[in-house]
């Protein structure tokens, strides 16, 4: 950070913050992109402050609260009703999708493909803040609403996991097939088992609480301890806080008071408001737009192959279904693949990659690019799509009543 003190550049975002919020209220534009471009255009902006938005502040300061927020709101009974659908998109649809991008952009580029599969692996989840963000404003069915938010809500820490044994072979490391599979395997499951435990804990403490000071700090506890828990335990901290904050929101009308119920849920929609808010504004900031411009060309490429990986996944994840008797309305089919929006989790990858990496700066660049146009021209064209395809249930005003004025 440079120009201003840390005090007086805080006070300068979140003034940037009010301002865009009062400002979309008047017009038809998601909040999540107006702070994006807000962020775009105060990054081009002469002495004005440059936040430095890096991995750590990505994954250990935004994210824990974020995804336990998310998976704390989301309806326990309708993820397990659609459980194989998010799974399959989640887990062999981002291992899939990583190979297929791989494979696209080593042909089309002429880069090798150890260099694009670790591309392929940070790109290929559909990013939870960004989704969650965009998609909970809109009045679609509540069943796609169900899916789309739960894949990535999981896929996240899927591709963390796939993109940390890829990194590790395309910089020279030693791995095999057999112990890739087994090490995904054990983070995985590893970090689901973290979050019951520690969500197993807050619940035998706040059954003998009603002080709702106490059990929202609690919650807080559970939504950090959670991610930093799985880590330091070498497992997935994305999966530990998911499953953490779901068992809770399962719980919470057994263990909490109906008055710490509503505090509770002021409290998160606010944390959910600021983090959504302040990553949405950083992210725009960092992306360095004029780079992007002299590579469209590259950049149209990409934005290729990850749309139609992202395409003929959840096309093989319907055909999957259909024994099952769980497949999905066709007409589906279209939003979900619009909607696999990418953001902060891929920049946080990126930004972590080693300057061994030979393709580590393009890299870079081109996920800044995916990420920028997922949200600029996806985000601003789901609501469209919904209409076109006649799934827009609700008014964008009913859906945000729905889900509060801005979380």
């Amino acid at each position: 950070m440079t120009g201003l003190s840390a005090e007086t550049a805080l006070i300068v975002a979140l003034l940037a913050v009010v301002t865009v919020a009062l400002f979309v209220r008047r017009i038809n534009l998601p909040y999540t992109i107006a702070l994006v471009l807000m962020g775009l255009v105060l990054s081009v902006v002469p002495s004005f402050p440059t936040f430095d938005l890096t991995r750590e502040v990505i994954l250990l300061v935004f994210l824990p609260p974020l995804l336990f927020e998310a998976s704390f709101n989301l309806d326990f009974d309708s993820i397990m009703e659609n459980v194989t659908a998010i799974l399959l998109l989640a887990v062999p649809g981002v291992v899939l999708g990583a190979f297929l991008i791989a494979a696209i952009l080593s042909v089309s580029l002429d880069r090798s493909f150890e260099s694009m599969l670790v591309f392929g692996a940070l790109i290929a989840a559909t990013d939870p803040i960004s989704v969650l963000a965009i998609f909970s404003k809109l009045g679609s069915p509540r069943r796609l609403a169900t899916i789309v938010e739960g894949e990535s809500l999981f896929n996240d820490g899927v591709a963390i996991v796939l993109f940390s044994i890829v990194l590790t072979s395309a910089t020279g490391g030693s791995t095999s097939l057999l112990h890739g599979v087994f090490e995904f395997i054990k983070v995985a499951i590893g970090g689901g088992l973290v979050g019951v435990v520690i969500a197993w804990l807050a619940t035998l403490v706040l059954r003998r609480v009603d002080d709702h000071l106490i059990e929202i700090t609690i919650t807080t506890i559970v939504a950090f301890g959670s991610f930093v828990a799985g880590e330091q335990l070498h497992v997935s901290g994305v999966i530990a806080v998911v499953i953490a904050g779901l068992a809770l929101g399962r719980l919470r009308d057994t263990v909490m008071s109906t008055t710490t119920r509503v505090t509770l849920d002021a409290f998160w929609e606010y944390v959910a408001f600021l983090g959504n808010s302040m990553i949405f504004l950083l992210m725009g900031m960092r992306i360095a737009a004029p780079k992007l411009l002299d590579n469209l060309g590259a950049l149209a490429l990409v934005m290729l192959a990850v749309l139609v990986s992202r395409s003929v996944i959840v096309v093989l994840v319907n055909v999957a279904l259909r024994p099952l008797y769980r497949q999905l309305p066709w007409r589906w089919t279209p939003v979900i693949a619009w909607g696999g929006l990418r953001g902060a989790v891929a920049l946080a990858l990126a930004l972590s990659l080693p300057e061994t990496l030979p393709a580590r700066e393009w890299i870079q660049l081109m996920t800044f690019g995916v990420v920028l146009v997922t949200i600029l021209v996806q985000g601003l064209t789901m609501q469209s799509l919904l209409q076109r395809l006649g799934l827009e249930r609700k008014t964008r005003a009913e859906a945000q009543s729905a889900h509060g004025s801005l979380s």
